[in-house]
């Protein structure tokens, strides 16, 4: 958990699922010669969304309890195919490559982001808070209703 030991007012943890992807992308603009780019992306295997991730991104092994993992709603496949679509919009449309991008897949594998559910007095009433370790931020858990509607599933919310 990233040298975190508790959260005071800890009742859960849970884990969002997304998928890690290496990708290499040759095109051309305007003017210049061809450039290949070695990108990586993060997946969101709940919603879908799809973001450019640091290559860096490093975690630790942990045995995880499914009880605990959010349920995804998009395959693997599905999700790559997502990945491959949101490279081609970005290098048409923000990168202004003068052809249609070729993309390559090269690797992926899942991960699992965790994420605490903690209660928290504000202006004397309890609240439900949710903590993101690898961003080490916090916010009403109100905010997140995939994430609320999970955890009333499991009796918590």
């Amino acid at each position: 958990m990233n040298g975190i030991k508790s959260i005071k007012g800890e009742i859960a943890k849970i884990y969002y699922p997304y998928l890690f992807s290496e990708w290499t992308v040759e095109y051309k603009r305007l003017v210049g010669h061809r450039k290949v780019d070695r990108c990586f992306l993060l997946t969101n295997l709940v919603k879908g969304e799809t973001y450019f991730a640091d290559p860096g991104l490093d975690g630790d092994e942990v045995n995880i309890d499914d009880h605990w993992v959010l349920p995804q709603k998009l395959e693997v496949d599905k999700a790559l195919q997502e990945g491959k679509e949101f490279l081609r919009r970005y290098y048409i449309h923000t990168v202004r490559s003068w052809k249609v991008p070729n993309i390559k897949y090269i690797q992926s594998y899942p991960i699992f982001l965790s994420y605490i559910i903690f209660k928290k007095n504000v202006k004397n009433k309890q609240k439900l808070f949710i903590y993101e370790v690898l961003s080490k931020s916090s916010d009403e858990l109100k905010k997140y209703g995939e994430i609320k509607s999970f955890l009333q599933t499991r009796g918590i919310y």
